[in-house]
């Protein structure tokens, strides 16, 4: 949907002051519109760190579109310097959502492993977006159940006041998907409300331990 995200990008240029999750967003439009030089251009801010973000995670996303566009600039060597600055970010709390919500996932399949000082936190999240399952990251809780990369892509969302039909809309999926989605989430995670969600996938690692 490049076109109506076109019209919302021409919103966030307007802003005289935008957030780091708005100049993340407009990169990935900069990026799926085949201008990926602009698109650098875009998240300048989030990666020097001069724009403000509300999420953790938002860095490691913008981190990932930079690479994705360094990729198509033919600068591999930055390409694969943005994917190991993403994974450094993500390594003190292991985040994985991220990963699932950014591009660039054939980036990180090919990503030296003999390179990298991640090594065990890259493999898992290729496992993940290869279909695998989101187990225990930081050993300190059990989940009675691997999450989905589908649900791992919702469980992203809960620690925001987003409504399910939000979430939804957000994601593009249906309401009763998304409903579907969080029970399990609660199943598997041993928890009874979205707070508690929240609060556990924080112990694992998966959504990080701090909010901004």
């Amino acid at each position: 949907m490049v076109d109506e995200a076109s019209k919302s990008a021409a919103a966030i240029e307007a802003e005289p002051e935008p957030w780091g999750e708005l100049l993340t967003a407009l990169a990935l439009v900069r990026h799926a519109q085949g201008r990926p030089r602009d698109a650098i251009d875009a998240i300048a801010p989030v990666l020097d760190g001069s724009a403000p973000v509300l999420h953790a995670f938002t860095t490691v996303q913008a981190q990932m579109v930079a690479s994705c566009a360094w990729a198509e600039l033919g600068d591999r060597r930055a390409s694969e310097a943005s994917v190991e600055q993403a994974l450094a970010l993500a390594e003190p709390d292991r985040l994985v959502f991220p990963f699932v919500m950014a591009p660039g996932h054939e980036l990180l399949e090919r990503h030296p492993r003999h390179a990298t000082s991640h090594a065990a936190l890259l493999t898992t999240i290729v496992d993940i977006l290869r279909g695998g399952s989101a187990s225990t990251l930081s050993g300190e809780t059990e989940l009675a159940a691997p999450l989905s990369p589908s649900e791992l892509r919702v469980l992203g969302y809960l620690p925001c006041n987003l409504s399910a039909p939000e979430i939804a809309g957000e994601l593009i999926l249906s309401v009763h998907t998304v409903k579907t989605h969080v029970r399990h989430i609660y199943g598997k995670l041993g928890a009874r409300n979205r707070s508690q969600a929240v609060n556990i996938s924080r112990d694992l690692g998966l959504l990080g331990r701090t909010s901004r």
